[in-house]
């Protein structure tokens, strides 16, 4: 329950026809919000009803993982999948050794996919190696014949897909000077049991809470005691 996922990044999952939740032809449906999304969702994320260590996790409001301010809760209604061994329990002998990365293939591709839409938007690497990681996920490729545009917009949500929970988002965001918009509001989603609805269950999102974001954030602040040594230093703006 440490790191609870937000309603903010699941509606960033597509489905697995490969369109972003928001196209009216993705088949998106609220009343079954976990029904064919990218494969990608159910390896990163734990919601209402995803099978974990034997049983069904349980986020509504008597369940046993339910949505509080209490720890060992979620904040969200999400918890973290991905990168969590299934096989560990809390207070069992023994350790477990995790490898770190540093860095991945995925990520030398994804990077090498902006840099040349940016430079050479025409160029046929630029979808080739964004569809290298789709496919090797098991999600739809992307369409060729996109705009630059769009092309960015794809790359950028693919990076917040693909490398989610390693470490990129927070840079991510500063560096395409975007964070002003992705980092105001942070959701959740409530399951409420309903008999007439799909599943058992109807969906609502509410706000989780509200961040504090200024523009002189997209920089880290020059600490005092370089400006000490340097009198001529000058302060990043705000």
């Amino acid at each position: 329950s440490g790191c609870a996922p937000a309603q903010n990044l699941v509606d960033d999952y597509e489905m697995n026809n490969g369109l972003p939740i928001r196209d009216p032809l993705s088949g998106y449906d609220e009343k079954r919000p976990y029904v064919n999304r990218d494969p990608r969702f159910y390896a990163d994320i734990l919601y209402n009803g995803a099978n974990w260590k034997g049983r069904k996790v349980e986020t509504y409001a008597t369940g046993r993982d339910r949505q509080s301010t209490e720890t060992d809760y979620t904040r969200t209604g999400y918890f973290t999948r991905k990168l969590a061994d299934e096989a560990i329990t809390p207070g069992q002998s023994g350790s477990r050794f995790i490898h770190g990365i540093n860095y991945r293939l995925a990520e030398m591709y994804l990077s090498y996919a902006e840099a040349l839409n940016e430079c050479e938007p025409a160029n046929a690497d630029v979808l080739k190696y964004v569809n290298l990681i789709r496919t090797r996920a098991g999600q739809q490729p992307l369409p060729a014949g996109l705009s630059q545009a769009d092309m960015r917009t794809r790359i950028q949500n693919e990076r917040r897909i693909e490398l989610c929970f390693e470490n990129h988002r927070f840079w991510d965001v500063r560096r395409w000077k975007i964070a002003e918009e992705t980092q105001k509001e942070l959701f959740g989603m409530r399951p409420i049991i309903d008999a007439a609805a799909p599943d058992g269950f109807r969906y609502e999102r509410f706000k989780v809470e509200d961040r504090l974001w200024r523009n002189a954030m997209y920089v880290i602040p020059i600490t005092t005691d370089e400006t000490l040594r340097n009198p001529n230093l000058k302060q990043n703006e705000g």
